[in-house]
């Protein structure tokens, strides 16, 4: 089995790219359900209960793996990352700044994120 596809629970070594709003439950769910690895987008999000909103919409649409992407630029980030924890997202990608601040507390909740990709791949 593919490396990819094996950490994140996948059919496919396809990870959907977070594009703003167009990367939605019904997107997440699609492409998961495609066996790709759809990610939500939260960069456009009102806050945590919208999150936790989006998360719950995308698990009604499918039992498949997802995961999520965190803008470094968004201040909300930081807090996102305890939610995403909390309810089992197991792999982030980053994007829209450096992750240098994000990627110790990814780690630190147990969440995969580039550099884990990088180091179970590679």
């Amino acid at each position: 089995m593919n490396p990819v596809c094996e950490m994140l629970g996948s059919r496919y070594p396809i990870i959907q790219g977070a594009m703003a709003r167009i990367s939605n439950p019904e997107m997440v769910a699609a492409v998961s359900e495609a066996g790709g690895y759809g990610l939500l987008a939260s960069g456009s999000l009102s806050g945590v209960e919208e999150l936790k909103a989006q998360i719950e919409a995308v698990r009604q649409l499918t039992d498949k793996p997802f995961g999520a992407n965190l803008m470094a630029a968004n201040p909300r980030s930081k807090e996102y990352v305890s939610v995403l924890a909390d309810l089992g997202i197991g792999a982030v990608t980053t994007s829209a700044g450096s992750p240098k601040e994000l990627a110790p507390l990814l780690r630190k909740a147990g969440i995969t994120d580039y550099r884990g990709f990088a180091k179970e791949v590679l």
